[in-house]
């Protein structure tokens, strides 16, 4: 008798699929959003004295929701982060706020669909992030990494 480790593989696939199974309504799942939105604000409200707007577009005819702010944004590290399995928000996430457990967006955006994407760019910078998600395909390939997508820009932070 003895012991020995065994390493325990997390999928992203697999995860996000069992979020599906949830029971987690709608509203919990915008108001999960908005709250990132509103933590990112509160974190670099010193940056943002404009304050914040946070949009939400519906379109029945394209079945598709828009959450849209201007709040800090993110960076590469933040955005790896956000789309990692349990990693928290940087490395002194902002306390009782965004990325305190490393689930809610994932789950959030989940629960609204199986084909969702994030993009952000940073205040004051100029590389626009995009991850682009579809639940089923990450799931049917057992997948545990997804496509970073970065592009110069110049709009607006958020």
């Amino acid at each position: 008798m003895g012991k020995r480790k065994v390493k325990t593989k997390t999928s992203l696939g697999v995860l996000l699929e069992s979020y599906r199974t949830l029971s987690y309504t709608w509203r919990h799942a915008i108001g999960e959003i908005v709250d990132n939105s509103v933590d990112s604000y509160l974190e670099h409200k010193d940056e943002l004295p404009e304050g914040i707007d946070i949009r939400i577009n519906y379109s029945s005819k394209d079945r598709s929701l828009e959450i849209i702010d201007n709040a800090f944004g993110m960076n590469e590290e933040d955005i790896e982060s956000a789309v990692q399995v349990t990693r928290r928000h940087g490395k002194n996430y902002f306390s009782g706020g965004i990325g305190q457990y490393g689930l809610g967006l994932k789950k959030a955006a989940t629960n609204l669909g199986d084909k969702w994407e994030i993009i952000s760019l940073q205040k004051g910078g100029d590389t626009k992030y995009t991850v682009p998600v579809d639940v089923m395909k990450l799931y049917n390939d057992d997948a545990d990494e997804v496509e970073v997508l970065d592009s110069k820009s110049k709009g607006n932070h958020g």
